[in-house]
């Protein structure tokens, strides 16, 4: 095995779904798990989260659920970005429940449904203001009305997505009554859902009324927050630790320059660690020159442009050696660096870093530190 690794700790995974169950109490919990359960494995995250009291499982496509039944689990999954080209077909194949706007897209689902003698299980779609998917609210009420004639099909679920819940309040709270306005217009003529969900993980930090009987932690769940203002964020802890090792060490003098480019040139004597980590395994070149390490309980600074499969550590003369452990995320001893932290120095976001380690970095599993 590589000695470029990412470590995920199971039992913080675990224990970031109990506390987001004390947050939103009887409300059911669908676990994100799209984009290879942002970095940390889709199969085994999956697995782990059903067994850690999670009701629900959401991906973004088919072809994510189709992975997570073809692994064993028969847990109910929903679709969230169903594609009109096959989609029908796989979700009928597979018994996935599926987030619908598209009226010719039900009819498909409707037409599959029939000839394989099931029933599929959808959500109405409703777009309050995000612009991206769904449908109008004002559209809901003859959507359902023609909805209602398509065999074979059930509508169990009404759901929308907030665009900004954790940086503008007032349009959230838009968002939230123009959802609630909308639910209580379709009960008003008799349509009733099993399941009500619009609140992602800051959503279910900052808006109690946004919890309705389910909710869909993504990031939360990873042990990440858009903020540190309240008490979930504090306890939430980060499952994945991004490691790797010292490869080689050399000697370089004052004026000396470092990696492709020759964007850092050192002003000193100093000693250079190489790691086999690169952008090619999620490790972005935006760090170049701005993030740092973690090696024997300190600190060191990354110096030279990240290439493909390497990046350059400036040691000084430190007691460092080949094969020592480098940690890129994660904790040693009392320090930390976040993907939150890489995110920022990198100008993007912290679901950018964790989805971007590509799949020839290990995934290993553990339920210790």
């Amino acid at each position: 095995m590589r000695s470029t690794y990412a470590k995920i700790n199971l039992s913080y995974l675990r224990d970031n779904v109990h506390l987001i169950k004390k947050t939103v109490h009887n409300s059911k919990i669908m676990a994100v798990v799209k984009a290879n359960a942002y970095g940390h494995g889709i199969i085994e995250i999956s697995k782990y989260l059903i067994n850690s009291g999670v009701e629900y499982l959401g991906v973004a496509f088919t072809d994510e659920g189709a992975t997570i039944r073809q692994s064993g689990l028969k847990n109910p999954i929903l679709v969230l970005v169903p594609d009109a080209n096959g989609d029908a077909e796989n979700i009928v194949n597979y018994n996935l429940e599926v987030a619908v706007s598209s009226l010719d897209f039900c009819k498909k689902l409707s037409e599959e449904a029939k000839n394989k003698n099931k029933k599929i299980r959808t959500h109405l779609y409703i777009d309050t203001g995000m612009s991206r998917d769904g449908i109008y609210p004002e559209d809901a009420m003859q959507f359902l009305k023609t909805f209602a004639e398509l065999p074979n099909l059930e509508m169990v679920g009404i759901c929308s997505h907030f665009a900004s819940s954790e940086s503008d309040r007032d349009f959230s709270v838009f968002q939230l009554e123009r959802f609630k306005s909308c639910l209580a217009e379709l009960n008003s003529v008799g349509f009733r859902f099993e399941l009500i969900h619009m609140a992602n993980s800051a959503g279910i930090l900052e808006f109690t009324e946004a919890h309705f009987n389910m909710v869909r932690p993504g990031l939360s769940l990873y042990g990440y927050s858009y903020s540190n203002n309240n008490n979930i964020s504090e306890n939430l802890k980060p499952v994945l630790t991004l490691a790797t090792k010292v490869i080689s060490v050399r000697t370089i003098q004052k004026g000396d320059s470092v990696g492709y480019n020759r964007t850092f040139i050192s002003d000193k004597p100093t000693r250079i660690a190489t790691i086999p980590i690169g952008y090619g395994d999620g490790y972005p070149r935006h760090l170049t020159n701005l993030s740092k390490c973690i090696i024997k309980s300190k600190f060191y600074q990354i110096v030279g442009t990240i290439c493909m499969d390497e990046s350059m550590i400036d040691i000084g003369f430190d007691d460092i050696n080949i094969g020592d452990d480098v940690i890129l995320i994660g904790t040693q001893d009392n320090l930390f660096i976040g993907a939150d932290y890489l995110a920022e120095k990198s100008g993007t976001i912290t679901y950018e870093i964790l989805t971007s380690i590509s799949a020839r970095v290990p995934r290993i599993y553990s339920e210790n530190p």
